[in-house]
């Protein structure tokens, strides 16, 4: 018999690598349409936000569904790292406004949406 920690964890890692798998493909995307990288990593961070949102208060899912979609798909799907590098980036390539508009966008956008959604 498996232990629930273990449990827990294969759901995370499962989930993880779906979530990771479905961010790569957005940068490829984003890169097959000769779009801005910035912008792949805004659309995986807004739409996280809003399923994460959806997730939270339309459903009532079971602690392993919790653990396989928001800890581990919407995980591995965010990215606050590759967003911090792309407004750092701007910002030291001398794009001042797009840096503030990465920073902006990422922050507020899935936000916004998300009271729009729940009003």
């Amino acid at each position: 018999m498996m232990s629930n920690t273990f449990k827990e964890l294969l759901y995370v890692f499962i989930g993880g690598g779906i979530g990771s798998s479905l961010r790569f493909s957005t940068g490829l995307m984003a890169s097959y349409f000769h779009l801005r990288p910035w912008l792949g990593t805004l659309a995986v961070n807004v739409i996280g936000a809003i399923v994460m949102l959806i997730l939270s208060f339309k459903y009532d899912l079971s602690n392993d569904s919790s653990r396989l979609l928001k800890t581990g798909v919407l995980g591995g799907l965010t990215t606050f790292s590759t967003f911090s590098l792309e407004v750092v980036g701007a910002f030291k390539s001398g794009n001042t406004a797009e840096g503030i508009s990465i920073l902006l966008l990422n922050i507020f956008l899935g936000v916004v949406v998300g009271i729009w959604i729940f009003r």
